[in-house]
């Protein structure tokens, strides 16, 4: 690309973006105006203070050599020639420092002796590390400023001037062959200033490796054959009269200036070009900045937003950048590839479309999937001409939503203004074929198969039909008719090439007891059943229309071969104003005769034929006639004790009744069965159970269905079903919807009784034991496992929860404690699940009995004493349970004891225990939290420590002030300053830039120690938000931005610097920047976030700018 008179390769300019340049700064560098320093030879004549003879000038090293062994202090003398009060850094010194945006992608290696430099980068980048040979930094991973041949200010000796010293740093020792040894293998280079006659170059070169693909250059103005045979890349200047170098700096200011500076004027260069009139007239450099702009992200906006019309995207077709928008094979998977097709798109739409016709034919007449797509979105514009429809309508991809929702709003353009195009377009989105179905009809692992669809999407051409097209069925219904009837035919042959005839009915009549009963709620997807919809619409219209259907043609579908035909004849039939009644009875009669008894048609003719015989029954015609008549009304006792379980089972469906009456059902078996105790077996007991619930009962009720339920045969044989009855329906919560008052304490008296005999029962049932119990919805398990458990352990608690606790004797009521011992001690399955439900509230048990839980339930946590049973207790616990600070602390040993079981356990399992442990660390902070950290983190994959990271900062929200001082003293502060080093104790762990990420975000719930964690956070890796959502508005909300303005301000810039555009909130930063106190130092951080938020395309930035101008003073 073209800068000023400076050609630098795109490569060089993607190693720049990608921060993998390397600067070598030589002598040239420094010999302009106001430095005037002396190159090499020019410091060897000023050491030896005399003129060199051409034969010393070719061997400078070697000449100085000779003079440090005729005794002359060399070093020393340099040091004095090169400090020089009046020497200045140069313009160019501060333009290669501008070439590089982010303090770590700073690389600058100088053989220069003088300070300049670091002059200028200590005044931008401040932390930036400077290295002097021979303490080189790896060449391989390294960021900041290098004096490879040692500096001015450091020790004389160590400056690299005679061949024993060039010797010793390329040879003996080799510090500097191998810092360039890895440096030239990882960065791609560039040398300024140097020239091959100088000894640094030469001994540099030595160790440039040879590569294919050149990835060193030089800017140089001689020698370029000698560059070239060297790898080198050459990058002409020329040298004007006077030895003016000006050229250079010129080439490298431009460069720096568009490549890195103001977003604001890179955008004010951008308008100033797209407003030439003809773009075909541009210079090469102004061409090279607006094709540079298409190619960064900053930029790209600029261009998009202001380049109107056809001219500019004929421009791109000169450069060649519009052939991958055309090609139909092209994949863009970056955002920037996507805004330049939705401009492409723009563009052509706004025509002149004739023009837009002729760049397409020269393109190939194809579009890639993406620009497609772009110009398909906006078909809603009636003005479009209809050409652009069909041109683009032939590719839209089947899963593409957005695009046949455009496509839906054409249809109903043309069905109002243009119905020779609607039918055309309508006909292509009704065209069946075939679509691969990898999972079947929705089965994970059934395999893939070919399955017939349409070639649109269903809901939009179902939500066009019923919004445009069902209004114009007066004139279009005939035809659409008939076009129905051609698709679904299609629909049926193809389907009969690989599935036959019977995959197909099923696949388009699913759930369809006939064929016009539509749910309109139903999600249509990609099938043909929508056709099916639309044929019933049509066909019930036409039947109701004067000569709409005639009757030849609705004896032709009822005596057609297929299935649909036949149920659209009986559709019609059914709808049909003209066919008489009789005669209609006369047909159905016929069909019934005729179609297969197990068929659907089948089916539709007996329900019609019932629906015109017996009007009051039409709806249930069909089980009338399938299902013998169940009685209405519930029969005697003695009726429903003959009935067998099939029959008794009917009866109680079809008749609702209610508990009340239930119980007295119930009242009447209990009665029967203690005159006759066989009848105790009968199933009738099961199913007026069933239907009775004691929370559902009037109070008087309630005591006569608990001395039916006492009795000994109920418990013994239908405890269960007790167990549900009273239970299933939690009678002690208090709930103000219902109308029944809570339990009375003899109520709940005679509950708990009943509760404790049926636990008697149930409690050495025998069951199979359940296994991997590390694996195991132990909750699930117990609330479905046809036990009751559940319910009865949860009827426990909350008969707990309503005796008054005496807070100076925390105890369990006397009643329940054994019992609850007995759960947690008895080795049966039924106490497994029971123990299962108990640690759920293990929470509310600690705070009523701290002394008994510990005794009792604690221990059930113990893998050391118990083994993998532990898991009981730890699957629900994890999954349903809280904690507490006591509960914290008891448990805390078998916290540390169960990790290394956590940590092999499924995902879910590992992160609820990340959750637990991360409360633990950050509310209870016991003593050992340091050492667990130590022993945890190092354990845990990177996906897992940032899910510890996130809980631990979620569960810092809303600390107070002494609390989160607390926390940081107890061991954030040392846990985050460890990480920033790369440790942890005595651990090596890197921080993760992600886990930066989440450290920053946690910045917002800390305001007390905002100032220190600040610090870290700036210091530690750049930060990748990918997976990441920084909280703006927490930061916004809180008091930080008064609190700690400059700390929030900068915090905001080092965020958008290291942030993708999406991932930034400009709109909560402009209100952050509004909560700030007017401060003279916030002006000038806070216009370098204006200059980054307008290089995010933010369109308001430039306001946003100018009221930091206006509102934040210059001065305080």
């Amino acid at each position: 690309m073209l800068f000023d008179t400076l050609d630098i390769p795109e490569s060089l300019l993607a190693a720049q973006d990608e921060g993998k340049l390397v600067v070598f700064a030589g002598a040239g560098v420094s010999m302009g105006t106001p430095s005037n320093l002396p190159d090499f030879a020019a410091l060897a004549e000023l050491i030896a203070q005399r003129p060199l003879t051409d034969l010393e000038k070719s061997r400078l090293d070697h000449f100085l050599g000779e003079l440090k062994a005729e005794g002359r202090d060399v070093h020393s003398l340099a040091v004095e020639a090169l400090n020089r009060p009046s020497s200045r850094h140069t313009r160019l010194h501060e333009e290669i420092v501008r070439l590089f945006e982010r303090p770590e992608h700073v690389r600058i290696v100088t053989t220069n002796f003088d300070p300049h430099f670091t002059t200028v980068v200590r005044s931008v980048h401040p932390a930036l590390p400077i290295y002097s040979a021979p303490a080189l930094p790896r060449g391989g991973d390294f960021h900041g400023l290098v004096y490879l041949h040692g500096a001015a200010s450091g020790p004389a000796r160590d400056l690299v001037l005679t061949d024993e010293d060039f010797g010793r740093a390329y040879l003996t020792e080799g510090w500097a062959r191998a810092f360039l040894e890895q440096l030239f293998s990882h960065y791609y280079v560039l040398f300024v200033g140097y020239t091959l006659t100088d000894p640094p170059a030469h001994y540099m070169a030595r160790g440039l490796p040879t590569e294919p693909q050149p990835r060193r250059f030089a800017i140089i103005h001689e020698e370029p054959a000698r560059w070239r045979r060297l790898g080198v890349g050459v990058i002409p200047f020329t040298v004007g009269a006077g030895n003016d170098f000006s050229s250079l700096t010129a080439g490298i200011t431009r460069w720096a200036q568009v490549t890195r500076g103001s977003n604001f004027w890179i955008e004010d260069q951008i308008i100033q070009l797209l407003a030439r009139p003809d773009p075909m007239a541009l210079t090469p450099e102004e061409a090279n900045l607006l094709e540079w702009s298409l190619a960064h992200d900053r930029s790209l906006p600029y261009f998009v937003r202001n380049a109107r019309g056809l001219p500019w995207v004929e421009w791109l077709e000169s450069r060649r950048l519009l052939v991958p928008y055309f090609d139909h094979r092209a994949a863009f998977d970056h955002w920037r590839q996507r805004q330049i097709a939705a401009w492409i798109a723009d563009q052509l739409l706004e025509g002149p479309h004739e023009r837009s016709f002729e760049l397409i034919r020269r393109l190939g007449g194809r579009f890639s999937r993406e620009l497609q797509r772009q110009l398909v979105m906006q078909l809603g514009d009636v003005t479009l001409p209809v050409e652009w429809t069909f041109l683009l309508v032939r590719e839209v991809e089947s899963s593409d939503q957005d695009a046949h929702y455009v496509l839906g709003k054409r249809l109903h353009v043309f069905v109002e203004h243009n119905l020779p195009a609607f039918w055309a377009l309508f006909r292509h989105c009704t065209a069946p074929r075939f679509m691969v179905d990898a999972h079947g009809f929705g089965e994970r692992g059934s395999p893939a198969h070919l399955r017939v669809a349409l070639a649109g999407d269903a809901s939009v051409l179902w939500s066009v039909w019923n919004e445009a097209v069902v209004t114009r069925f007066a004139e279009i219904a005939r035809p659409m008719l008939g076009l129905l009837l051609v698709q679904l035919e299609s629909a049926a042959e193809l389907a009969r090439s690989i599935n036959g005839e019977a995959d197909f009915i099923r696949q388009v009549t699913a759930g369809r007891t006939r064929l016009a009963r539509m749910d309109p709620d139903h999600h249509h997807e990609s099938e043909p059943n929508v056709l099916i919809d639309m044929l019933a619409q049509v066909v019930a219209h036409l039947a109701k229309s004067p000569g709409g259907l005639a009757e030849a043609e609705i004896q032709g579908w009822l005596h057609a071969p297929g299935s649909i035909l036949r149920r659209l004849g009986l559709h019609a039939l059914a709808e049909s104003t003209e066919t008489e009644g009789a005669k209609k009875i006369a047909w159905l009669t016929e069909c019934v005769a005729r179609f297969a008894p197990d068929s659907l048609e089948h089916r539709l003719a007996v329900t019609l034929l019932a629906s015109l015989t017996t009007p009051a029954r039409a709806e249930t015609a069909v089980e009338t006639a399938v299902v013998p008549a169940a009685p209405q009304g519930l029969p005697p006792l003695a009726d429903l004790l003959a009935m067998d379980s099939a029959r008794l089972t009917r009866v109680l469906r079809v008749n609702r009744i209610e508990p009340v009456d239930a119980l007295a059902r119930l009242r009447e078996l209990d009665e029967r069965t203690r005159q006759n105790p066989a009848l105790s077996e009968h199933v009738l007991w099961a199913s007026l159970l069933a239907r009775v619930s004691w929370r559902r009962l009037p109070p008087l009720q309630r005591d006569a269905l608990i001395t039916i339920l006492q009795r000994p045969f109920a418990l013994a044989a239908h405890v269960r079903d007790v167990l549900r009855c009273l239970f299933s329906q939690d009678p002690l919560e208090k709930d103000a919807r219902e109308a029944e008052p809570p339990a009375s304490a003899a109520q709940k008296a005679q509950l708990f009784a009943m509760s404790c005999r049926i636990w008697e029962a149930i409690r050495d049932q025998e069951m199979p034991l359940t296994p991997a119990a590390d694996q195991t919805d132990w909750i699930s398990l117990a609330l479905n496992d046809g036990v009751g458990t559940y319910h009865l352990v949860r009827f426990w608690m909350q008969y707990v929860s309503l005796q008054p606790p005496d807070h100076a004797n925390p105890t369990l009521p006397t009643e329940v404690a054994p019992i609850l011992a007995d759960i947690c001690t008895r080795e049966t399955e039924v106490a497994r699940r029971a123990r299962a439900v108990l640690v759920q509230d293990i929470r509310f048990v600690m705070a009523r009995d701290p002394a008994w839980t510990t005794a009792n339930m604690v221990v059930l946590f113990d893998f050391d004493r118990i083994g993998d049973e532990a898991w009981v207790a730890w699957r629900p616990f994890l999954d349903h349970g809280g904690l507490s600070r006591p509960l914290a602390l008891a448990m805390l040993p078998h916290y540390r004891a169960a990790q290394p079981r956590m940590l092999r356990a499924e995902e879910e399992v590992i992160g609820h225990y990340l959750g637990h442990v991360a409360t633990i660390m950050v509310h209870v902070r016991p003593a050992e939290t340091a050492a667990w950290l130590q022993a945890l983190l190092p354990a845990l994959s990177e996906r897992e420590r940032l899910r510890w990271a996130r809980l631990a900062a979620r569960d810092s929200e809303g600390m107070p002030d002494q609390a989160q001082r607390e926390l940081w003293d107890a061991w954030l502060g040392a846990y985050w300053r460890d990480r920033r080093a790369g440790r942890l104790g005595g651990v090596t762990l890197s921080l993760t830039s992600a886990e930066a990420a989440i450290m920053a975000g946690w910045l917002c719930a800390l305001p007390e120690v905002f100032a220190e964690a600040l610090e870290l956070v700036m210091h530690s890796p750049a930060p990748n938000f990918e997976h990441e959502i920084f909280p703006w508005r927490e930061l916004r909300k809180s008091s930080l931005p008064v609190r700690a303005p400059v700390g929030v301000v900068a915090l905001i810039e080092f965020l958008l610097r290291n942030m993708e555009v999406g991932r930034v909130s400009h709109e909560s930063v402009s209100e952050i920047a509004d909560a700030l106190p007017r401060l003279a130092i916030l002006r000038a951080p806070l216009l370098r976030v204006a200059e980054v938020m307008h290089g995010h395309s933010w369109v308001p930035a430039r306001d946003f700018r100018a009221k930091i101008e206006r509102e934040f003073p210059l001065s305080q």
